[in-house]
């Protein structure tokens, strides 16, 4: 996948050299590389960079993760789904940096926004959960896992979410 700016740049010289071919008169060669621009303009915009850095984040490398997502320049023109999962990687990424406001901010923005399948929305409330019970914040934790573990998620999170509900008991015994 080639990074934005790069594709930015392709843009740009679409557009340059279109401009000069319609100028020397070849009008109808250069609708098409008009058109090429407009097509690699909105795929970059509505795509940004979060399939690259999705891939990062199940390898575990979140700081390689956070760069490219750093990248995506404009992520309020991304694709709902797109959107609601760059919120839900910055989430993730900010919770692994110890900054738990700021990524139970992305995650409730992930929520809002609509993750698209009950395997994420429960690691995002499984991710909250976490936060909570760090924070100290019991009460809220026990209210995430609950809606986590009412979600049709696959054994993997319920499992994690399993092991969360039994420390909160711990913690709260």
């Amino acid at each position: 996948m080639l990074p934005p700016i790069l594709r930015y740049i392709i843009v740009l010289l679409l557009v340059v050299y279109s401009v000069f071919v319609h100028y020397n008169g070849s009008f109808g060669i250069s609708v098409y590389t008009y058109i090429a621009a407009v097509l690699v303009l909105i795929t970059t915009l509505a795509t940004g960079t979060v399939f690259k850095a999705f891939k990062q984040i199940n390898a575990g490398e979140f700081e390689l993760a956070e760069n490219t997502l750093d990248k995506t320049y404009f992520p309020k023109l991304l694709l709902k789904k797109n959107r609601a999962n760059y919120h839900f990687m910055k989430g993730t990424i900010e919770l692994h940096k110890k900054n738990y406001e700021q990524g139970d901010q992305h995650l409730k923005t992930a929520l809002e926004i609509g993750l698209k399948t009950p395997s994420n929305q429960a690691l995002a409330y499984l991710n909250l959960a976490h936060s909570s019970f760090l924070k100290g914040n019991f009460t809220q934790s026990k209210k995430y896992l609950t809606t986590g573990k009412n979600l049709d998620a696959n054994l993997h999170v319920l499992k994690q979410i399993e092991e969360l509900e039994n420390a909160l008991s711990a913690k709260t015994n």
